[in-house]
This record gives structure tokens, C-alpha cells and sequence, in this order.
């Protein structure tokens, strides 16, 4: 019993020294063989991370040179670029079939547009110019059209075989037009709404109505709710109802839609202790904040390089109507002195100056641009 005991025990610590190794040694090859496999496949990722950013990078040295290529380098001289010169932000009102103080026909507005063209003028946004991102040919000047309290003159929808369409009639339809009719004819326009009267003739659809009109090109902008002069108001809260509810309306009314500027009705700025709430506030949950604030004025604008630029206090120039012809005044003007209007040299990361004006550039900005001057 004792010797098969002995033997029994013999035979497990022989097992023991020998198979348990064994065994061990086959637990340890699956994770290694994994790890191997774990391995190569990061590597692989690694090396297609890497060729993947390679190939990024030459794209955008590529695209970088298709872009040094379109940029044609232009004879300052000849084209005497003046990217300090004035811009005239112009001021409509009501556009249709009357000609009168505020008012100008369809036919007037049309041949404003194809005259300020044919004059090597291109329409921009507002907020281009106020971010220093004025993007047109060399040779060209910036021109801004602003339109007043929403009528349908300024922009309407109409149906046409089922389809939402911008009246053909309206002074958007007619920009439209233009821009199919020459290659080079920018589509741009700011159009300040109130809610009353109602804006663009129908106040129940105006998200529908604010989609089509920014679908195009063009942009939206703060006109107070009910058209009130602000220096009639006495208090912040009023101030703020004002301009925040027009603000909340259009929020719901059209996907969150944030209003950039603000162009002041009567052009009246309200008291001075009151005056911030002209440039952000809140009403009923709905925020405003503007970073353009428009007068009504018959003067020019500077350019946004312009050390005494301030987008919160912008000038503007009475379009031609019925009354007056402040437009054509200072085209007259600008052709009799040249130098005080804004030239292009057709690059948005330059400021081409002649040398005389380099002491009036805004000290603050230049840093962000090559100045250039001849």
C-alpha cells in the first residue's frame, strides 16, 4: 500500500515538473499572438494616419498654390489701388410704381444698379465691410445697398409652377437679374425689417419668406418692432422691448436667425445713459447683439482700415428718389476726385494704400494684414 502510495506520488510531482510548464507555455503563446496581431494593426492605422496627413498636406500646399496663381499681380500705378477710401452704404426705402421722397420706381432702381456697375461699383455685404473681408476685382469699388421697413417692393415670394421664387419685379428680383445677366454682378443687400407695418406684406409667413430672401445671397437686419423713434423712450426696458422683440419674432420665425446689425428707424439714437441697450440687450428670454448700428445720413462711410472707422455709428448716403439724387452727387464727386473713393487691389489679405495715407491706418487691425503702398 505504501510503495503504490509512493509511486502515485512519484508519478503527480513528475507530472507536475513536466506538464505544468507545458501548459503555462501554451497559456502565454495566444496573448502573444495577439499582442503580434494588435501590433500590426496599429501600425497599419499609424501608417494610414500618416499617409492620410501627407496627402492633406499636399492638397493644401496645392491649393495654396492655385491660389498664389489666380492672385495676378497688378500694375499699382495703373489701377491705383486705395483700399483707405470712402464707401457709400446706401440707403432705400420704398421700391414700386410711385417716384417721391423715399420712394423709387422699379425702373430708377434698375438703372441705379446697372449705372453703379457699369462704373466699376460691386455690391457687398454689410458685415463684409465691417470685418474687413471685402472680397471684389482689382480696380472695383465696394458699394452696400440697404433697404428700410420691409416693403414688397424691396422683396416679396411669388409662386411660379409650384415653385417659391423671389418676385422678378422686386429690387431682389431685379439684383438677381442682373447677376444672370453679367458674370461679374455681385448679389448682396441688407434689408432692415420692423414688424410693423407688416414685413414684406405678410407677417404669418415670415420664417418661409426670410428662408427664400437668405437663400440667395441676401441678409437680414434689425429695424425696431413697431418702427418707434428711441428718443421717445425713457427707459431701458422700453429700449430693449423695442429691439429684442423684433429679435425674438425672427428667431422663432426662421430657425434661430441672429440678427447682425441694426439700422436705426428715423436714424434717432435714444438718450445717452440709455445707449448701450442700442448695441445688445434681452427682452422676454431673447438676446440681441449688434455689431453694426446705421444711421440716416447723406455721407460716405471709411473703410473699415480707417483708424476713425466705428461700425456702431455708420453713415449713410440717401439713395436717389424722388426727391433727391444724393447718389449721384457723390458718384459725381468721386469722379472728380478719385482718390477719395475705395479701390480694390482685388486681394482680402492686403491693404493697398498709397504711401501718403499709410499714418491714417487703423494701428489695431493692420497687424492682420499685409500693408502694401506704392
Amino acid at each position: 500500500m505504501r510503495k503504490n502510495l509512493s509511486s502515485m506520488l512519484l508519478i503527480t510531482l513528475v507530472l507536475t515538473l513536466f506538464v505544468t510548464p507545458l501548459i503555462l507555455s501554451g497559456c502565454g503563446d495566444e496573448p502573444a499572438v495577439e499582442d503580434e496581431k494588435t501590433d500590426e494593426k496599429e501600425q497599419k492605422e499609424s501608417k494610414e494616419q500618416e499617409e492620410k496627413e501627407t496627402d492633406e498636406k499636399e492638397q493644401d500646399k496645392e491649393h495654396e498654390k492655385e491660389k498664389e496663381e489666380e492672385i495676378e499681380e497688378i500694375d499699382y500705378e495703373k489701377v491705383q489701388p486705395n483700399e483707405l477710401g470712402e464707401i457709400m452704404i446706401l440707403m432705400y426705402h420704398d421700391v414700386g410704381d410711385e417716384l417721391g421722397d423715399w420712394k423709387t420706381t422699379r425702373e430708377d432702381f434698375r438703372d441705379d444698379m446697372e449705372r453703379l456697375y457699369e462704373k466699376d461699383y460691386r455690391l457687398v455685404d454689410l458685415m463684409d465691410v465691417v470685418n474687413g473681408e471685402i472680397d471684389i476685382p482689382a480696380g472695383t469699388t465696394p458699394v452696400v445697398l440697404t433697404f428700410d421697413d420691409g416693403h414688397t417692393g424691396q422683396f416679396d415670394v411669388i409662386e411660379e409652377n409650384g415653385e417659391k421664387i423671389v418676385d422678378p419685379d422686386s429690387a431682389a428680383g431685379i439684383i438677381l437679374e442682373l447677376s444672370e445677366e453679367y458674370d461679374d454682378f455681385t448679389v448682396a443687400g441688407n434689408f432692415y425689417i420692423n414688424s410693423y407695418p407688416e414685413p414684406f406684406g405678410d407677417r404669418d409667413n415670415l420664417g418661409e419668406k426670410l428662408e427664400v430672401l437668405t437663400d440667395h445671397g441676401f441678409s437680414v437686419g434689425n429695424h425696431g418692432y413697431a418702427h418707434a423713434r428711441l428718443d421717445h423712450l425713457d427707459t431701458s426696458e422700453e429700449v430693449q422691448e423695442e429691439l429684442g422683440k423684433m429679435q425674438k419674432k425672427v428667431k422663432e420665425a426662421f430657425d434661430g436667425y441672429k440678427f447682425d446689425s441694426l439700422a436705426l428707424a428715423y436714424g434717432q439714437w435714444p438718450s445717452e445713459e440709455l445707449k448701450e441697450y442700442v448695441f445688445s440687450g434681452e427682452y422676454d428670454g431673447a438676446t440681441y447683439e449688434h455689431k453694426a448700428v446705421l444711421n440716416v445720413a447723406y455721407f460716405p462711410e471709411v473703410s473699415p482700415f480707417h483708424e476713425d472707422f466705428d461700425p456702431l455709428d455708420l453713415e449713410r448716403v440717401k439713395a436717389n428718389d424722388g426727391v433727391d439724387q444724393e447718389m449721384d452727387r457723390w458718384l459725381d464727386t468721386y469722379e472728380e476726385s478719385p482718390e477719395r473713393r475705395y479701390i480694390s487691389d482685388g486681394r482680402t489679405d492686403t491693404i493697398a494704400i498709397p504711401e501718403d495715407n499709410e499714418d491714417k491706418l487703423n494701428e489695431d487691425i493692420i497687424e492682420e494684414y499685409e500693408v502694401i503702398t506704392y
